[in-house]
């Protein structure tokens, strides 16, 4: 395989600073892999929440909000706050991740 001037040029950044290349770049790889999973997944879960709500609930988030605290079982309004906590939380910690360096 013929390794390009920048990835040489990358390569003995490494070299210099007395880094192994192959397990940092494997690392970042996995780190990659497990970010757009989890992104991914954050995304569908917030896309099929916002169908859902719009199905259910009403168009709009003051209609939801008040179905849900006027009219809807308990355990309704509970599974709702426990799925927005959740998404909400997940955007908090890739929101971190991303702006970590």
């Amino acid at each position: 395989m013929r390794i390009s001037k920048t990835l040489k040029n990358i390569m003995n950044m490494y070299a210099d600073s007395n880094l192994k290349f192959e397990e940092i770049s494997s690392a970042a790889k996995l780190i990659l892999s497990l970010y757009r999973q989890v992104t991914w997944a954050v995304d569908s879960r917030a896309n099929f929440m916002i169908f859902e709500s719009k199905e259910n609930y009403g168009s709009t988030s003051e209609s939801a909000y008040l179905y849900l605290s006027t009219f809807a079982p308990e355990k309704v309004e509970e599974k709702f706050n426990n799925r927005v906590s959740n998404v909400m939380d997940s955007k908090l910690m890739l929101f971190s991740l991303k702006n970590t360096n």
